[in-house]
């Protein structure tokens, strides 16, 4: 029996020496101090009393199932990173507060289930999760952010919430409408709402109302932070100057950065070369005309208007036909014309005064060679626009075409007659530091009539090429011609399709007469 008692004492004092430490007397009342520490592995049993008398700081790492007895007018925050399972005896006028730190402190309180606060300090470090907070912290009644950082993914309407120092809100899931972020806010910190999930044209923006904080995300309007280059820079200091300029509107009711890209790429004040485009449009339709052959020199004006949805030209061509013998005719003209251009970017005018020149020489067999082209010079109104390098306003433009025709005219009876062609074509345009040249191949056909009657000559032409740029066009010529008179006066219609301005119409009269 000695030997069973003495091995029974070896055994308890060996159990003791191991374990003792971690764990406490059965139904002990402890008084805590001002700060007490729960170390990893020590446990307050369910039969222990912990006494706050005053104000206490419980930092948990073990385990608590003891009874908390809270005294009148005392304040108890725990930070808790172990088990915290307690019951808890509330006296009159005292304070709870969990204070959360890091993700470890994200813990449940049981045995605390109301009428206590919850103070959140990351020391602006680690970024918590709310809803995690949330869900461990049911029954708070007051939230105190407190150099906090905190994500809010999906929570709205916070209530109760006291802010100090810097707080860090993230979150990815702000919609384009005002949302209740937090209800009833407090103090004198600064609340920042910052969400990773949007692109570089669109901020988070928040207010407060009656205390209330509201979140939504916006467009933003700052194409140098958006764009972060020079265009940007210059659409900046368009809205500075120009705050109505139509581009900005476009660009403002863009929500990607792909459509601001495309509607850049259409914009004449980032691209000013697009403007001189009305120009190159003008020398197609003027491929569409025929050149009536002058039996004798002719003096004359062609009044004339070119139209789309988008352009609007109007203008006028004086010239003077030369018949320098049989075989050779030439046109010399001046040209003068007003432009004015608008779609849902783009707003610009332009004054275009230019020179031009066409000239036939009838080949053997009926052949044909025909040579034309012109000059021009622009002086737009277009307000400010960005050529990539520096900011001008109302730029200069100068531009020219050429275009040379092989063809061979077949005559029938009674004056029908189809003169079918091949072309090679260009033009060439200039602005600022840009420029722009073009060539086509192409294959066309005149098909006319001509007939006199009671003194006076009638000539029907329809013309129609087709281009290897994609251009596309028609006219129809009428004109009339009183012998006795010497005079004349015709009318010209017609229509072109390409891939700057789509379908574009023009409608011109001529009058003349020999000298």
């Amino acid at each position: 029996m000695r030997n069973i008692y003495a091995h029974s004492w070896q055994a308890f004092f060996v159990f003791y020496a191991l374990f003792g430490p971690c764990v406490r007397s059965f139904g002990a009342e402890y008084n805590m101090g001002p700060y007490e520490t729960v170390a990893v592995g020590y446990t307050y049993s369910a039969d222990d009393v912990l006494n706050i008398t005053g104000g206490t700081t419980i930092e948990n790492h073990g385990a608590i199932y003891a009874t908390l007895n809270i005294v009148n007018n005392c304040d108890l925050s725990i930070e808790n990173t172990g088990v915290f399972d307690a019951t808890v005896v509330r006296g009159d006028n005292i304070s709870i507060t969990q204070v959360i730190r890091n993700n470890d402190d994200i813990t449940r309180l049981n045995g605390i289930n109301d009428n206590y606060d919850v103070l959140i300090n990351t020391n602006a470090v680690d970024i918590l999760n709310w809803n995690e907070i949330i869900v461990n912290t049911i029954g708070a009644e007051k939230y105190k952010l407190q150099n906090a950082n905190l994500r809010m993914d999906g929570v709205t309407g916070i209530n109760n919430v006291v802010i100090s120092g810097n707080v860090m809100i993230y979150t990815d899931a702000i919609s384009n409408v005002d949302t209740a972020l937090i209800s009833s806010l407090s103090g004198t910190g600064t609340l920042n709402i910052v969400s990773s999930g949007l692109d570089r044209l669109h901020s988070v923006e928040s207010y407060t109302n009656s205390g209330n904080v509201f979140v939504r995300v916006v467009r933003s309007s700052d194409y140098g932070t958006i764009l972060n280059n020079n265009t940007g820079k210059f659409l900046n200091y368009l809205r500075e100057k120009s705050p109505d300029d139509k581009l900005l509107w476009g660009l403002d009711s863009q929500n990607t950065l792909s459509e601001i890209n495309d509607v850049l790429g259409r914009s004449v004040k980032i691209h000013p070369i697009k403007m001189m485009r009305s120009l190159k449009t003008m020398y197609s339709h003027k491929s569409l005309e025929t050149m009536h052959i002058a039996q004798d020199s002719e003096i004359g004006i062609m009044p004339i208007t070119m139209f789309s949805n988008d352009v609007f030209v109007m203008g006028a061509e004086p010239y003077l036909n030369l018949s320098l013998d049989d075989d050779l005719h030439m046109k010399i003209s001046g040209k003068v014309f007003n432009i004015r251009y608008s779609d849902d970017i783009n707003l610009y005018s332009a004054m275009s005064y230019g020179v031009g020149a066409d000239v036939v020489y009838d080949l053997p067999t009926n052949n044909f060679v025909r040579v034309y082209g012109g000059l021009d010079f622009s002086v737009f109104d277009s307000g400010f626009v960005f050529d990539g390098n520096s900011v001008s306003e109302n730029p200069n433009g100068f531009s020219g075409y050429m275009v040379g025709e092989f063809g061979r005219k077949f005559d029938f009876d009674d004056g029908y007659y189809i003169s079918p062609f091949v072309m090679l074509g260009g033009d060439y345009a200039t602005i600022l530091n840009s420029d722009e040249f073009g060539y086509y191949i192409g294959a066309g056909s005149n098909v006319g009539f001509s007939t006199e009657f009671d003194g006076f000559r009638y000539d029907y032409v329809a013309r129609g090429i087709v281009r290897s740029d994609g251009g596309l066009g028609a006219e129809l010529n009428v004109a009339i011609w009183s012998l006795a008179d010497s005079a004349g006066a015709g009318i010209r219609a017609g229509v072109f399709y390409d891939s700057v301005f789509k379908t574009t119409y023009h409608i011109a009269l001529d009058a003349k007469f020999d000298f």
